[in-house]
């Protein structure tokens, strides 16, 4: 093939091939997707993490720990978010963190779970107490203005359906006469506060039923985001934003079963699959098999039975007479001395038997008869039984 020709070919295989492309631009349209992808590095375990990212975006500064370490280090300035268990903190930084806000410092912390009757030292100091009644507010969808209705005070919940939702089992009383003090607060006295800020000195102390907005993922939803920016501000353009959050790990089960499923069920329908294989199987019951005996009485008479046919009844029944007069004259050793009439006469007495009947039993008158060997044998075994009475 010339070269000209393979110019040709080479053009007509890319005619289909052009066409293919212009079918495809044609048809399809570049669309740009969101992937969600697991966090990664610091924000698998610090889940303030994307809060403080927002904050030093906005020209803050901040950082954030696992623990709160030592108060000394906090400006007058700082605001200091705690996302642990406030049940953690002991008297001696419960004391640093009092005097701390009289100078200025800031505090935001949440109430802990559970902890109905025992809210540790820090409320304690404050004069606060965790309740449980669980309720949800309907946030305006407007990503500027977070507008939050209680569902206590609604009758008709219909209206709220497309509108997010924020859930909390606790909230928090104080002593009688101590709501005033507060310079906002927001739920109602009957069923607990859910959010509070009071001052202290020149600084002040914030509290919420729980923080949850205020992480990684949940930052994505607008009404979070300025629910967070209520919480927070003011924020002082010279003071540090110290983020402690919670480095909890859940239970091994917890994690296994979150994380761990896509290797037990399939390790689940082995061990079913396994256990199926090795198992009984069920069908109809089988008869019992029948108890090994010993056909003794089976094997008499199948011998007495061959003997008989070998024409061998004599000697059956000399064999039994042997020992039926044996027996007896070791019983009665008189029976010695008698023979033929004699004998019969003393046996059909003990017996119970005529004396006709006992002279045939010892002396028949002929074997190769059925019937007479029959009768002098039936007699024999009833003188044998009657003796031995």
């Amino acid at each position: 093939m010339n070269a000209r020709n393979q110019r040709l070919l080479g053009l007509l295989l890319l005619i289909p091939v052009a066409v293919l492309v212009a079918w495809f631009l044609a048809t399809h349209e570049r669309v740009p997707r969101d992937i969600y992808k697991p966090f990664q590095g610091e924000a698998r375990y610090n889940t303030l993490f994307a809060l403080e990212r927002a904050l030093v975006a906005h020209g803050m500064r901040a950082d954030s720990r696992a623990t709160l370490g030592s108060v000394a280090q906090l400006g007058d300035a700082d605001l200091l978010v705690l996302g642990t268990d406030v049940r953690t903190l002991g008297e001696t930084q419960v004391d640093e963190l009092l005097a701390w806000m009289k100078r200025g410092g800031r505090l935001l912390f949440a109430l802990p779970r559970g902890s109905e009757g025992r809210g540790g030292p820090l409320l304690d100091r404050l004069h606060l107490a965790t309740v449980e009644h669980f309720d949800c507010l309907h946030w305006a969808p407007s990503p500027a203005v977070a507008v939050a209705t209680s569902t206590d005070d609604s009758d008709d919940d219909e209206e709220y359906d497309d509108e997010p939702l924020w859930c909390t089992s606790t909230r928090f009383t104080t002593d009688d006469g101590k709501e005033d003090s507060f310079a906002w607060l927001w739920g109602n006295a009957d069923t607990g506060w859910l959010f509070g800020r009071h001052a202290r000195g020149r600084g002040s102390w914030t509290v919420a039923a729980e923080l949850d907005f205020l992480g990684n993922a949940a930052l994505e939803q607008p009404h979070n985001t300025a629910l967070a920016w209520q919480l927070l501000a003011p924020l002082a353009p010279n003071g540090v934003v110290h983020l402690v959050y919670s480095a909890d790990v859940p239970p091994f089960h917890v994690l296994l079963a979150r994380a761990g499923w896509p290797i037990l069920l399939p390790v689940l329908l082995a061990l079913i699959a396994w256990l199926w294989s090795r198992g009984q199987r069920f069908g109809p019951l089988l008869p019992l098999p029948p108890p090994h005996r010993r056909a003794l009485l089976e094997h008499v008479r199948a011998a007495g039975a061959f003997a008989w046919r070998r024409a061998r009844g004599v000697a059956l029944h000399d064999a039994l007479a042997r020992r039926v007069l044996g027996a007896a004259q070791r019983r009665r050793p008189e029976l010695l001395a008698l023979e033929g009439d004699a004998l019969a006469r003393a046996l059909a007495e003990d017996a119970g038997v005529t004396p006709e009947a006992a002279r045939h039993a010892l002396a028949p008158a002929s074997l190769a008869q059925p019937q007479e060997f029959l009768s002098a044998i039936r007699t024999l075994t009833e003188i044998d039984a009657r003796h031995d009475r």
